[in-house]
């Protein structure tokens, strides 16, 4: 409808003016979305319960989903929830967040990761992880940083290699 274009038009200049203030800008297959400098969420793609999100540090976004790290460390997330991507509520003293195609990834301040979503192909097979730093996920991938990092697994020793991929 015609006030729904308007209404997008509209939040979305918001967005871009909140992106000039912001360098956390991402985007994900159905969503653009930034942090703005009092730490609160703008986004597109109809993920409107953003909005409330306040005190965010990072954000994440996968295939139809968003989710949020807050500074006291909990997490937040909207959207759709396919598979369980959106089962952060218990969520606590998270650090870092990822998110794939339809799963969702957390680090803890002590190292723990954190998963929900789906699990066909390994994604989610994390329990084993400690003493993580960060996680990467895309699509049905998860991978996690320990203490080494290069962009040629060759050169990580086999104890810090730890990749699920499709």
């Amino acid at each position: 409808s015609r006030v729904q274009d308007q209404t997008e038009r509209l939040y979305l200049a918001r967005l871009t003016e909140a992106a000039r203030y912001s360098s956390r800008l991402l985007c994900g297959r159905r969503v653009t979305a930034c942090i703005t400098a009092d730490g609160r969420v703008l986004a597109t793609g109809g993920f409107g319960a953003c909005r409330e999100w306040e005190s965010v540090r990072a954000v994440s976004a996968g295939n139809a989903h968003l989710v949020a790290l807050h500074e006291n460390g909990q997490v937040s997330a909207t959207g759709n929830d396919v598979y369980g991507c959106l089962d952060v509520g218990e969520w606590q003293n998270v650090k870092s967040i990822a998110t794939g195609k339809y799963h969702t990834l957390g680090v803890t301040e002590d190292g723990r990761v954190l998963f929900c979503g789906r699990n066909h192909k390994g994604q989610g097979d994390v329990s084993d992880w400690t003493g993580i730093r960060a996680v990467y996920a895309a699509d049905t991938y998860t991978v996690n940083f320990h203490f080494f990092f290069s962009l040629n697994p060759q050169k990580i020793p086999k104890e810090g290699r730890h990749i699920h991929p499709a």
